[in-house]
């Protein structure tokens, strides 16, 4: 055999790098696809319509469980596109139940300021436990607690929304729920 039959005879598939270049893309992909499949999840909740006795908890309390109702995120988008636009206080305490005042919601120890003040809130509901976690103050995991903030104008009607514990309601609850969104008044 001469030096041009072995030239001739070798193929493209006798790359020593092939499997190797291989084996690296397709480790690429997988872990392209694991980090855009949790941030679709991490993205994704279910909506479902809004139910007033589902929200309040009417059921649970009936049975004398009082924590916050379950699937309260799950409504959002519908709560804040086709019921709170145009509804007054009344109107959305006998929707929603009872809000946190700015007297239940005193900080204890210097009893002048309230929760989440600078968010210039009028009526403040627990929604849920966000689906990530954060570091407390021991270094250990600890999931955030969501409030929705109601804010009603000067004319007494709703007039925007703010989820504290998540950035991530504007994308989840549509553009035309996320309209009135804002972080102040």
């Amino acid at each position: 055999m001469n030096d041009e039959s072995v030239v001739s005879e070798r193929r493209p598939s006798d790359n020593p790098f092939r499997g190797w270049i291989i084996r690296r893309a397709a480790l690429i992909g997988i872990l392209l696809c694991t980090i855009l499949g949790l941030r679709a999840y991490v993205l994704w909740i279910p909506q479902v319509p809004f139910d007033p006795p589902t929200w309040r908890g009417d059921e649970a309390r009936a049975r004398g469980d009082y924590k916050i109702p379950d699937g309260r995120e799950t409504m959002m988008r519908d709560l804040l596109t086709n019921h709170l636009p145009g509804m007054n206080r009344q109107q959305i305490k006998e929707i929603l139940g009872s809000s946190h005042t700015h007297e239940t919601a005193r900080i204890r120890e210097s009893g002048t300021s309230y929760f989440f003040q600078s968010y210039e809130w009028d009526m403040l509901y627990p929604l849920s436990v966000e689906a990530t976690f954060i570091l407390d103050h021991r270094g250990k995991l600890w999931p955030e607690q969501e409030y929705l903030f109601i804010r009603l104008g000067k004319d007494g009607l709703f007039e925007s929304w703010y989820i504290y514990g998540s950035e991530r309601w504007p994308k989840i609850v549509g553009r035309e729920a996320a309209s009135c969104y804002r972080t102040r008044r």
